[in-house]
């Protein structure tokens, strides 16, 4: 009786949790339960990197979808992050206004002040030369990677 009445995902397009292929569905926690803002697959394409509400990068196995590594990035939540295209380098960017520099094994290597509101997205120049950071504040900025130097200020919006 009742698998007679089982019709396939088409066949209930107002309803999109019937084409889930639940066998590729997963929910992991870390050690701590926070809100999540950003994830992005690490360079490699094997492992997943989670930037949190608390300040936190966790570093996830991508295939078990277990946490392999928690660090302290920010001290306030990291809203964005973004991978240069020669994925040589990382920028992140939180609540205080503050974007970071990272290598790919996740070594800190700079600080900038860069916003007076929380910074909302980055964005690397196809040649990875310059980036562009948006925030509350109401800026978009254009920055020189190499010096960490501001280039252009974009004001107006809003």
């Amino acid at each position: 009786g009742a698998m007679l009445d089982f019709l396939p995902p088409v066949a209930y397009p107002h309803v999109p949790a019937t084409s889930f292929a639940t066998k590729f569905v997963h929910v992991s926690t870390n050690k701590i339960r926070t809100g999540v803002n950003q994830v992005l697959f690490m360079p490699d394409g094997r492992r997943l990197l989670t930037c949190s509400q608390n300040g936190e990068f966790t570093l996830w196995n991508g295939m078990s979808f277990n946490f392999e590594t928690i660090l302290q990035a920010h001290n306030c939540a990291i809203r964005t992050a973004a991978w240069s295209h020669n994925e040589n380098w990382l920028l992140s960017g939180d609540d205080a206004g503050i974007i970071k520099y990272w290598q790919t094994n996740l070594n800190n290597l700079k600080a900038v002040n860069a916003h007076s509101e929380p910074v909302r997205g980055v964005a690397f120049a196809p040649t990875d030369l310059k980036f562009c950071s948006c925030s509350d504040d109401t800026t978009v900025k254009v920055w020189d990677f190499a010096r960490a130097q501001l280039v252009s200020l974009l004001s107006g919006h809003g």
